[in-house]
């Protein structure tokens, strides 16, 4: 783990997380986390949360804000539904055309993966990337934006989704990246 450059310290947050999660996962016990770094990324900020519960774990939040990025840090560990999937930002926040893209690295009993999502600002690629965190806890389909491109009046994002049965792709698009992210979500197949 590299060196984090402490900015300030928010306080301490206690969090429990609930019993039984649908899907691929199993929730874990109660988890205490307290803020622990946090630190201006390319678009926003990065604040991490130091967890002790089952295990000991560091999560880190990314936002276009200080207060967004410690809200989506706290919702990675209390959102009952991705909660067992143990979930973190694992990337600073990329660019994409037309916005960011936030990866999370997600580690539940089935094994290690990952998941992409895209918007318009930093906070709304997490805030992508955590909805399809919950399409995989819910259905067990591994889906993941892929892919961006310019279209006339706008943006196109592409959604791969790996399910048991194989593989299958989906576009959506919108006037802006987190509208065209939505519209790619909004094609998962859910039966």
């Amino acid at each position: 783990m590299f060196m984090r450059r402490c900015l300030g310290v928010l306080g301490a947050l206690a969090v429990a997380v609930g019993s039984a999660v649908a899907g691929p996962t199993v929730a874990e016990a109660a988890d205490t986390c307290t803020a622990n770094t946090n630190r201006a990324v390319l678009g926003g900020y990065e604040q991490s949360l130091s967890c002790y519960g089952s295990y000991y774990r560091v999560v880190y939040g990314l936002g276009t804000t200080l207060s967004d990025a410690f809200a989506e840090a706290t919702a990675l560990v209390q959102d009952p539904a991705i909660a067992g999937l143990r979930c973190t930002s694992d990337n600073a926040g990329d660019t994409e055309l037309g916005g960011f893209s936030v990866r999370l690295r997600c580690n539940p009993p089935a094994g290690l993966v990952v998941i992409e999502g895209m918007g318009t600002t930093l906070t709304d690629a997490a805030h992508e990337a955590h909805t399809l965190a919950h399409v995989y806890a819910a259905s067990n389909q591994l889906c993941t934006d892929s892919m961006t491109s310019p279209v006339t009046g706008g943006f196109s994002v592409t959604v791969q989704c790996i399910t048991p049965a194989g593989m299958y792709f989906v576009t959506g698009t919108g006037t802006k990246l987190t509208a065209a992210a939505a519209a790619a979500r909004g094609l998962i197949h859910t039966a």
